[in-house]
């Protein structure tokens, strides 16, 4: 059978990674299924589909006896995971019987074409090839290749690429996000499961095999180092276990001996580039379950076209020999080749190790399960207490069944009790930090500062972080947790799952998914209130709002969804619209796509209500991004002076405008709207994706919201009113104290009592600005509301 498996080279036509030829998802589907059909070593999993609609697949390499018993070495890396109640004799004889398991995700970015290009060729030679090294990772390793993890965009790339093949905008940036709607932080999702593809991801690395090793295979730009794979830089987020850490420099070194074994150059392991802090990204999610990832990054080429980068352009780069780079590269042609090349031999370098030392790897996951319990047991906070009286009790529920999706081990109070000198009803759920995935527990339920390093230090004592500073996803939530530092009786504790629906965090409306079983009144408290109250709307019923928000059968004012129109740009490169149009389908809101280029010809339609505009620079909104040169005409983008005044028609004449972050200079420019703002360097300030503390005014933009509130603060701007005749007013301030609440601040001092929500009224109508990002990658629970009551008429 081995005879007739076709190369990828004979199935395609070409050798994937030629210059200008690109593979459509659909036709690597193809070859897939043809070495499926022809070949005992591997088996494809359909995980489900894309966001779009699209196929999505896993795919499992391993012996053909392997292969017949996956389900047999998955419950025996399942267990190694979690040894908890078994004896070291048992783990021992897991450890002779089990497989090393180890997955490698490509194309998460789609752009980043690199990885879904290479895997035919190493699929071949794992399914083809009769070499020594190849047998012993097929009977050692299980390995679960993701072999595209983005597939729509690995369409919507492919398609944009040939279409402009031999034309001046052959290998330019496309126009579309990297994910419909997620873009590039798709792979800051791994934490939340919003976007569909990381629930598939997460399915296979957190839920069902717990893989010992994972590898994330990316692109960087093409005049950075050839190659970039672990370890990271510091800072790391010290709760993941040291093995984990040990492990990622221990794998890395020996991808970086076979990359420069094969003459390939400008290799780096431990460079100054990526910090470790951060856990959002799929590499640093994956340690804070006890497997070891690591991520590669490969100098990109204009997706299939190659480049040529001059030594004069290299002056980031190691270009004399280091420790973390002995073989400096020095410039020259750079094809999509040389990178499917990179990347081949450091995934199958990977599997070589493991193959070499399969039951080391397998006793190692054990041993990290135990220490990490260990050190939880030992940490000052022993106990993370979620108490049942939140102010928002949906945004619990979706931090339970969130933590519960990860894995994590909590359990309900059976009556009440005592945790040092507070009482705690029963119903209240209590975590555990002593348990394997401890790293999980800090990383949701606990406050972790950025750690500041010196030598991350710019010359302007502003400090590099490769990603938000803030790493605590219930202070992002608005969820109050609670820590104990003594011992809570088991005797009162009862393993709990969300779905067991008890007390603590059943929904003040018992709602089953149908709009029939929604009752009245909903909280204003309640994020989830928000959408049950849009489904009732949708369907025709009639809502009030009292005095506090509360939406009731008859009691306040009447009122309906407001018809939104969500600023797009014809380019669009904004996460932040497509995050928004995430979070309005999610509560079911009333909105339709304006484009720029719509709005700068025809002006804003006049069935629209409110206009949002998310954050993006001035210059881009106006004047187009700078990247139009490079694009179709049909691609420009910009709202121009027609744009702004259709803008300044649609407010003048009773409508809402809604912006935030960068936009907010744009909208303060084109309205005269009076409010300074200082263009203070990162130097005096920056927030990184810190979290802040803001405090609410009584209006009917903070209904349901406490009095004071997180917010997850991203650079955004200074929004300091001058205009004294009550014009512009201010719903909400950061703390007159001390703003800061977790993540990294350098100059809190002049943020302290500015404001952070203002109203300015104009003409008939109204503008809305905050000077952060109310539904952060929605990922910020606990600013939806400020952002949600924008979005009525009453």
């Amino acid at each position: 059978m081995i005879s007739k498996i076709p190369t990828p080279e004979s199935f395609f036509g070409f050798v994937p990674g030629t210059d200008r030829k690109m593979i459509r998802w659909d036709r690597l589907c193809e070859y897939y299924d043809t070495l499926n059909s022809l070949s005992d070593r591997m088996a494809i999993e359909e995980a489900g589909l894309s966001s779009e609609e699209n196929r999505f697949i896993f795919i499992y390499v391993s012996s053909p006896e392997n292969i017949k018993n996956l389900e047999k070495y998955r419950e025996i890396s399942e267990k190694l995971a979690d040894p908890e109640g078994l004896s070291e004799d048992e783990i021992s004889a897991l450890c002779d019987e089990g497989k090393a398991v180890c997955m490698q995700q490509y194309g998460l970015h789609s752009n980043e074409v690199g990885g879904p290009q290479m895997v035919p060729i190493m699929l071949h030679e794992l399914v083809a090839g009769e070499s020594e090294k190849i047998k012993r990772i097929l009977d050692n390793v299980i390995f679960i290749i993701a072999p595209c993890s983005e597939p729509d965009g690995e369409i919507l790339f492919t398609d944009y690429y040939n279409k402009h093949l031999g034309t001046e905008y052959e290998g330019t940036v496309s126009p579309f996000l990297r994910h419909n709607w997620a873009g590039h932080s798709n792979n800051r999702d791994g934490v939340r499961e919003i976007v569909r593809e990381s629930q598939h991801i997460n399915d296979v690395l957190v839920r069902r095999w717990h893989p010992q090793v994972f590898q994330d295979h990316h692109h960087q730009c093409p005049w950075e180092d050839r190659m970039t794979i672990a370890p990271n830089t510091d800072p790391y987020f010290d709760p993941i276990c040291p093995l984990v850490i040990r492990e990622a420099g221990l794998y890395g070194a020996y991808m970086a001996q076979a990359l420069s074994t094969a003459g390939r150059k400008g290799v780096v392991t431990g460079g100054d580039f990526f910090d470790g802090f951060n856990i959002s990204s799929y590499s640093e999610f994956a340690k804070i379950h006890n497997t070891t990832g690591m991520l590669t990054e490969n100098a990109d080429v204009s997706i299939a076209t190659p480049v040529t980068i001059g030594k004069e352009l290299l002056s980031g780069c190691y270009l004399k020999p280091s420790v973390h780079c002995p073989d400096p590269w020095e410039g020259g042609e750079w094809h999509l080749s040389d990178i499917v090349d990179q990347m081949h031999i450091a995934s199958v370098a990977l599997l070589e190790y493991l193959s070499m030392h399969r039951r080391e790897t397998l006793a190692c996951m054990a041993q990290k399960a135990k220490l990490q319990t260990e050190r939880g047991k030992n940490s000052a906070d022993k106990f993370y207490i979620i108490p049942p009286d939140q102010h928002d009790r949906s945004a619990a529920e979706v931090l339970l069944k969130l933590l519960h999706k990860q894995g994590i081990k909590m359990y309900a109070s059976t009556e009440m009790f005592r945790a040092g000198s507070a009482y705690f009803p029963k119903g209240t759920v209590v975590v555990p930090a002593a348990q394997p995935k401890y790293a999980a527990v800090m990383a949701y339920l606990h406050k972790n500062p950025y750690a500041v390093i010196p030598s991350r230090l710019r010359p302007d004592g502003s400090q590099r972080i490769s990603d938000s500073a803030n790493v605590s996803f219930a202070l992002c939530m608005g969820v109050e947790v609670l820590t104990c530092g003594e011992d809570i009786d088991k005797a009162i504790l009862e393993k709990f799952l969300p779905d067991d629906r008890v007390e603590c965090i059943m929904s003040p409306f018992g709602y089953d998914g149908t709009r029939d079983n929604i009752t009245l009144p909903l909280s204003a408290c309640e994020n989830l209130s928000y959408k049950h109250a849009n489904l009732l709307l949708a369907s025709g019923k009639k809502l009030f709002r009292n005095e506090a928000g509360d939406f009731t059968e008859n009691e306040g004012t009447s009122v309906r969804r407001s018809r939104i129109g969500l600023l797009k740009k014809s380019a669009t490169w904004n996460e932040e619209e497509g995050f928004t149009r995430s979070l309005l389908k999610m509560y079911s809101f009333d909105f339709r796509i304006l484009l720029d280029k719509d709005i700068r010809e025809n002006g804003v339609p006049q069935d629209i209500d409110v206009v949002i505009i998310p954050g993006d620079d001035d210059g881009s909104l106006s004047a187009g991004d700078v990247r139009n040169m490079k694009m179709p005409i049909e691609f420009h983008s910009g709202l121009g002076s027609a744009g702004a005044a259709a803008l300044q028609k649609f407010v003048n004449g009773g409508g809402r405008l809604v912006a935030w972050e960068k936009t907010c200079s744009y909208v303060n420019r084109i309205f005269g709207l009076g409010i300074n703002i200082p263009n203070c360097s990162r130097a005096e300030l920056s927030t990184n994706g810190s979290v802040l503390k803001g405090e609410i005014k009584a209006d009917k933009l903070t209904r349901g919201m406490p009095k004071k509130f997180n917010l997850t603060h991203n650079d955004g701007p200074m929004l300091l009113p001058t205009d004294r005749n009550g014009a512009v007013q201010v719903i909400a301030r950061l703390d007159g104290e001390k703003p800061f609440v977790n993540g990294y601040v350098r100059g809190e001092d002049r943020l302290c009592g500015t404001p952070c929500v203002l109203r300015a009224a104009r003409g008939e109508g109204e503008i809305i600005l905050y000077s952060f990002n109310p539904e952060f990658r929605n990922q910020n629970d606990s600013t939806f509301k400020l952002l949600f009551n924008a979005l009525y008429e009453e």
